[in-house]
């Protein structure tokens, strides 16, 4: 992919809503990670705190049946068999001595704590020391019972709902890029095709039309109507087209007469009355040649807008009427039929002052074509 077509697939409008519902979509992935990281880790605390307490508690009911020596038979007991993985013990006599335990002497404290066992100075420290979560519990003789377990199992269920995150995070984050690139490229073809046809269309050729896939979605609906939009266009191009052709064809006729009734009057005209005569006729050609252009005129502002608002309801049906009558008077002495039909409730808007200027052209129009 060249550099352009990569900067404008960059700076397409598909590529950036893509990054912006990424971003949007990481946001509630972080809150929803947020949530499950704080609601495991209180679960799994919790959880290691029942677990502690129970186990102090069951050890407790030895102690008040047997004594501080029945608790320590039953505490080593229970370091020697235990396979549920390792779980601290201290006994603590009255006065801080360790009775039993795996766990070095501590200031009593009771209730759920989070501590890291201290080492006595005189043993080598070998490896890392296990952050650990005990519950404590001061017994009715004054001793001190402490049941611990390691936190580590925490903070491996910790790292593993980061890592799992971070993993997702990364993945949906390419998979947004690539999706991002795939569908910004897909809309630069269909805005080339566009393009394409936009530019053959400023060129010329207006029969171009830019090609639809028929997928009905809103960049196809969008093609539908530009389609429809270039197909009036070129009807009214066309349209322009035949009036040019048409007012050429009609002053074509009025010039030429115009033209020849002076040239009649410079080669034969010897008297002021036949001046006066070429002059009236040039007159009336000139007229005519006015009419030409009012109506155009009329035409331009009908298809701009300006005289629709004083447009009424007209009833063509009579108007036809009336123009077959004046037809039929002026070529009934010449032996003409005008036949004709016409429908009733042929209803339109339009001026009705124009209609006269038709009616006066139509008049004009056959009087030209009947002999003298």
């Amino acid at each position: 992919m060249s550099s352009a077509r990569l900067t404008r697939l960059l700076r397409s409008a598909s590529f950036r809503l893509t990054v912006i519902y990424t971003g949007l979509f990481m946001v509630s992935a972080g809150a929803l990670f947020a949530s499950v990281y704080w609601t495991a880790t209180a679960a799994m605390q919790n959880d290691m705190a029942a677990v502690l307490r129970t186990e102090a508690l069951q050890l407790t009911e030895f102690h008040r049946r047997s004594g501080l020596a029945g608790l320590a038979q039953q505490i080593t007991r229970r370091m020697d068999f235990r396979t549920r993985g390792p779980i601290y013990y201290l006994l603590q006599a009255p006065n801080r001595r360790v009775v039993v335990g795996n766990l070095p002497g501590m200031p009593p404290v009771d209730g759920v704590i989070d501590f890291v066992p201290e080492v006595d100075s005189g043993e080598p420290e070998t490896e890392k020391r296990p952050r650990l979560t005990g519950y404590g519990l001061t017994l009715s003789d004054g001793s001190f019972l402490m049941v611990a377990q390691d936190a580590n199992r925490l903070s491996d269920m910790q790292s593993a709902i980061i890592q799992a995150f971070a993993w997702s995070a990364g993945l949906t984050l390419l998979l947004a890029i690539a999706g991002g690139a795939w569908l910004g490229n897909i809309f630069l073809r269909r805005i080339d095709t566009i393009t394409r046809a936009s530019r053959a269309i400023m060129e010329g050729d207006l029969s171009a039309r830019i090609p639809e896939r028929g997928t009905h979605d809103e960049i196809e609906q969008l093609i539908t109507n530009l389609n429809a939009m270039l197909s009036r266009i070129q009807q009214l191009m066309d349209g322009l087209r035949q009036v040019s052709s048409d007012i050429a064809h009609d002053l074509r006729t009025p010039l030429g007469r115009l033209r020849q009734h002076l040239e009649n009057a410079r080669d034969r005209a010897t008297t002021t009355a036949d001046y006066g005569q070429a002059t009236d006729a040039a007159i009336v050609e000139a007229d005519d040649l006015l009419d030409t252009f009012s109506a155009l005129l009329r035409i331009a502002q009908v298809e701009a807008g300006s005289q629709m608002s004083a447009f009424s309801e007209l009833d063509f049906s009579a108007l036809v009427r009336d123009r077959e009558r004046t037809q039929a008077r002026a070529g009934r002495h010449h032996d003409i039929g005008w036949p004709a039909q016409v429908g009733r409730g042929l209803r339109s808007r339009g001026r009705r002052r124009w209609t006269g200027h038709s009616r006066e052209r139509t008049g004009k129009g056959i009087r030209s074509i009947l002999p003298p």
